[in-house]
């Protein structure tokens, strides 16, 4: 099978988690929540566009996936790397309506 028929199983199950994720972490019903953005996407490195200086991270592009999702108004940004493991962003959580725009410092994917 090629990598390209695995692509939208691997997405699938990376929104399948960070649905999984925010429904466990909310208390929420799953069909509260709305998938905004599911997508691949090439990170530009191993921060996968997210803030977290407390792990080493590669320099070099990485291959992953980002997942947006609404629930009541409110912005959850997943993001995984070739893992397909999605990792909540809790510095990209904004209400809806928001700036909606990543800190200066976190690059946004190439795709």
């Amino acid at each position: 099978m090629s990598t390209e028929d695995e692509t939208p199983l691997e997405l699938s199950s990376v929104t399948e988690a960070a649905v999984a994720d925010i429904v466990t972490r909310m208390g929420i019903d799953p069909t509260a929540v709305e998938v905004l953005v599911s997508e691949r996407v090439t990170w530009p490195d191993g921060r996968l566009g997210c803030i977290d200086l407390s792990l080493p991270y590669t320099l070099e592009p990485v291959e992953g996936y980002r997942v947006v999702l609404e629930n009541d108004g409110q912005l959850f940004h997943f993001h995984a790397g070739s893992d397909a493991t999605p990792k909540l962003c809790e510095s990209l959580t904004e209400r809806a309506g928001g700036p909606g725009t990543p800190e200066p410092s976190i690059p946004p994917p190439i795709k």
